[in-house]
């Protein structure tokens, strides 16, 4: 009885030393050193996998491993292949969009396939590679000419401990996503065109409404779209925390030549409330809403007279969010 024991205590300890084991070797860790350089080159890839739906001939046994690299200081995430069908529907740069799933996450990415090349880039390395060593799965989208889409699963299991080897190499850090990473998955998922108006640095989120990006009779309508789109992206990053609201830039009024006329501060805070209440947005987590706004001087004096400094040729006013 008591070796049955023995011997049922022995198997469970060498399932859970095998489980562990298998979950960390689906992703390794290589580190190498440039022969000319000397310098470090650090590699973290997943195991080769195979479409979800094979390939016709010739490419029936076409593999991919997901990897991230740190050489000469540069972070790179990319899809390595044994081989590579032609892309469709990529530019003359080799850029193309597509999809991939996060988990439970959708979103639109852009990747580069560069010519001669068995590898497909992701341009946006440091979020998806913070996203790989957080989550458990990821699945790429890929359309190849005369194969159609084909779609590639790799297993995230293990990552983040063959990734703590970067940690503070090519300016990466390992751990949870920032809100600035977040933001800037939300607002990628956005698929209006207006989206490009908005930019994030940290926690303070830019939304440029200057009046001369359309036209006098589209300009309100058109910066309470830009406006909604911001405060969508803040929603569905998932970050609940307070914020504070500030107009800023210089506000040109129409003195010189035949220009637009731009916002004041006082219209952009009533285009940006009533975005606000169009999206049934809680109000309450505005703490505070400011206007910094400054008119241009066409003047200047030189010598007691006063002469033209030249005209004004855009404005520049801006929506600032910060996140407390």
């Amino acid at each position: 009885m008591i070796q049955k024991k023995m011997y049922l205590m022995a198997s469970i300890i060498i399932s859970f030393m095998t489980f562990s084991h298998s979950a960390y070797s689906q992703w390794k860790f290589q580190h190498a050193q440039n022969e000319l350089t000397r310098a470090d080159e650090l590699f973290s890839f997943s195991p080769f996998v195979v479409p979800t739906s094979q390939m016709t001939f010739p490419y029936k046994d076409v593999k991919s491993s997901l990897r991230v690299s740190c050489i000469d200081n540069k972070l790179a995430t990319y899809m390595s292949f044994t081989q590579l069908p032609p892309i469709a529907n990529s530019n003359v740069y080799g850029v193309f969009k597509t999809k991939i799933r996060i988990d439970e996450s959708i979103q639109n990415v852009s990747l580069r396939k560069s010519i001669g090349s068995n590898r497909i880039d992701f341009i946006n390395n440091f979020i998806l590679a913070r996203q790989i060593e957080n989550g458990n799965e990821l699945i790429v989208e890929i359309p190849f000419v005369g194969q159609g889409v084909r779609y590639f699963k790799f297993p995230l299991k293990g990552s983040k401990a063959s990734m703590a080897f970067m940690n503070g190499k090519c300016g990466y850090r390992t751990g949870a996503l920032t809100f600035e990473e977040f933001y800037k998955l939300a607002l990628s998922k956005q698929e209006n065109i207006e989206a490009r108006h908005i930019n994030i640095s940290g926690e303070v989120i830019s939304i440029s409404v200057s009046a001369d990006q359309w036209t006098a009779f589209d300009k309100d309508r058109k910066s309470k779209e830009v406006i909604k789109i911001a405060l969508v992206s803040l929603i569905e990053s998932g970050w609940q925390s307070k914020f504070a609201v500030e107009v800023v830039g210089s506000n040109y009024r129409n003195t010189i030549g035949g220009r637009l006329f731009p916002f004041r501060g006082h219209d952009l805070k009533k285009i940006f409330y009533k975005a606000v209440s169009e999206l049934d947005f809680d109000e309450s987590r505005i703490e505070s809403f400011s206007v910094s706004e400054v008119d241009p001087v066409y003047y200047e004096k030189e010598d007691g007279f006063e002469s033209l400094i030249g005209y004004i040729k855009s404005t520049n006013e801006k929506i600032l969010i910060t996140v407390r």
